[in-house]
């Protein structure tokens, strides 16, 4: 029996799940469903340029999927802007300013390229001694903090919106997030929800389920393509913690995936 796309996808092979997408649009070129499907899987090889001339041709293939494929192609520019953050420190957006605690962040980043990591560990002990705490209830258990484990971004939510623009949000200044069902692998690589903010705009938008950072510190780990494809999570070692692989998120002492969680509401 042939393996499918899906079937190496689920094994940690992105690879050989882009090569399986490949063969079956060679296979049927004119079936849009395989073409996203290689447009997914490609997602999480971090073929960003590939996924959007895959998005192009179904454009033209596919007239009534314009909206949904206008949607990812919107959801591609901000995962570009997103990499290139976490690549080499390209500035994301924010609402109603940065706060000091994010301002600590992105210098940390920014030690962090140039290898001094004793420096970028001082930093974001700063950031997290001045971060906001952030209680409120998940799953109709309270929490009294919330976090992600990544001390580059332990305060802030990372966001992508469908006009191609990432943002990262303060926990502190969201009032509310409600997860969108899960229902292809796009969800699996961003996880649609309806995000309200304080004193700001509220609406449907994406997050990031991997971490920016993890083609590149994942390379030469044993389980690098579970990690690449979201299955796990590993951790850096030493004075500064970076997530590899699937987003978790700290909720007082409890670790959550962004697919733990349904409806997130913070304390104002």
């Amino acid at each position: 029996m042939s393996t499918t796309a899906t079937e190496a996808f689920r094994s940690g092979n992105p690879e050989h799940a882009v090569e399986l997408a490949t063969a079956a649009v060679r296979a049927a070129p004119t079936q849009s469903q395989a073409r996203f499907r290689l447009f997914e899987m490609l997602l999480f090889s971090n073929q960003f340029e590939r996924a959007d001339n895959v998005l192009d041709a179904l454009q033209k293939l596919d007239t009534k999927a314009a909206l949904y494929i206008a949607e990812c192609r919107q959801l591609l520019r901000a995962e570009v802007s997103r990499q290139s953050y976490w690549s080499s420190g390209q500035q994301p957006e924010f609402l109603q300013g940065c706060e000091p605690a994010q301002a600590l962040c992105l210098r940390a980043l920014t030690e962090l390229h140039a290898q001094d990591n004793v420096a970028a560990a001082t930093t974001l002990e700063e950031a997290e001694n001045i971060r906001p705490h952030a209680p409120g209830e998940t799953n109709k258990a309270e929490f009294s903090d919330f976090r992600d484990t990544d001390d580059l971004c332990a305060g802030a939510l990372e966001v992508l919106t469908t006009t191609g623009r990432y943002f990262q949000v303060p926990f502190s200044r969201v009032e509310s997030a409600s997860f969108l069902p899960v229902k292809c692998h796009r969800d699996l690589y961003w996880r649609g929800c309806h995000l309200n903010i304080t004193n700001g705009p509220d609406g449907i938008v994406y997050i990031p389920a991997i971490y920016g950072a993890t083609a590149a510190l994942a390379e030469h780990l044993p389980e690098r393509g579970k990690l690449l494809t979201g299955q796990m999570t590993e951790w850096t070692d030493g004075d500064v913690t970076r997530g590899i692989g699937q987003r978790l998120f700290l909720a007082g002492d409890e670790g959550l995936t962004l697919y733990d969680i349904g409806e997130l509401t913070f304390k104002i």
